[in-house]
């Protein structure tokens, strides 16, 4: 049988390799009352209407850190243009898949729009979805569609029940039959792993290709007081940290990666790289 949200957790697993776990536990329920933060991504299949995946803030982090493993960056911030852009392309590339492999589920392959990431709070994640069925997968994602789409993406999991919509009367108040199943036994593969210290690039390198970062090369600093700062004007001189010819930092998304030199290309500026950091140098570089 297909199942668009089985091979949506598998390809989200497979670009994680494997970082990513979700469970099997279905069910149409309430949003969860406590606070936080959540990342949504908003999507429309076809003409079944238009509905969002939610990802809790762990799993967020979990599938940023592991997708920006490969630049040795760490994710902290949700709200970082770099992170959501990644964890949306994932979401992207995910849902676009997961409809091709199940084109049978929805009797034909519907058109597929998948928009950006976005932070929000649980108080705002609950006045989008007001109106929309609720669909709790295990390991923090969840989905919100329409009643059409919801009883499509259910079809054959147990112990499944449509929540009474609380906001309109429009919506209908269904009840999803329990369906009973063959037994059948997950089948759990032990995770590959690289002998000796070689860690290759993980297989999603990919996915990252066309996400824009933000470069930026860094002449020098200064620390001066408050009262230092109110005397500037026209023609102050604030006197930086570097020295006249020492390397500058070049920067991508805040994080050093590498030293360079101002150099001119016709009128413009630009920067000649010298030298890369090491990937464990830059984790213990302070900006």
């Amino acid at each position: 049988m297909s199942d668009f949200i089985g091979s949506l957790k598998r390809l989200l697993s497979e670009i994680t390799n494997g970082a990513v776990k979700l469970g099997n536990f279905y069910k149409t329920e309430n949003l969860p009352s406590e606070q936080g933060e959540f990342v949504i991504v908003d999507f429309a299949l076809g003409d079944f209407g238009d509905g969002f995946i939610v990802l809790s803030e762990d799993l967020a982090k979990t599938l940023g850190n592991e997708m920006l493993r490969i630049f040795q960056l760490t994710v902290d911030n949700l709200n970082d243009d770099l992170v959501l852009s990644t964890i949306g392309e994932a979401i992207n590339q995910s849902v676009n898949g997961a409809v091709q492999e199940n084109a049978e589920q929805f009797g034909m392959i519907p058109s597929v729009s998948v928009g950006a990431a976005q932070v929000v709070t649980a108080e705002a994640l609950k006045e989008k979805v007001s109106g929309l069925s609720f669909i709790e997968v295990e390991g923090g994602l969840w989905f919100c569609v329409p009643n059409k789409l919801s009883s499509i993406l259910l079809m054959g999991y147990s112990d499944v029940s449509e929540r009474a919509d609380a906001v309109s009367s429009e919506v209908e108040k269904t009840s999803a039959s329990v369906m009973q199943e063959n037994d059948v036994e997950d089948v759990t593969f032990p995770q590959l792993r690289p002998e000796g210290d070689i860690q290759p690039l993980p297989r999603n390198l990919e996915l990252l290709l066309d996400v824009k970062v933000n470069v930026s090369v860094e002449l020098g600093r200064s620390r001066v007081s408050i009262k230092d700062l109110l005397s500037l004007g026209s023609g102050s001189i604030i006197t930086l940290d570097k020295l006249a010819g020492e390397p500058v930092d070049i920067l991508v998304n805040g994080k050093p990666i590498a030293k360079g030199e101002v150099v001119v290309i016709d009128e413009s500026f630009g920067v000649r790289i010298l030298d890369i950091i090491a990937p464990k140098e830059r984790l213990k570089a302070e900006l």
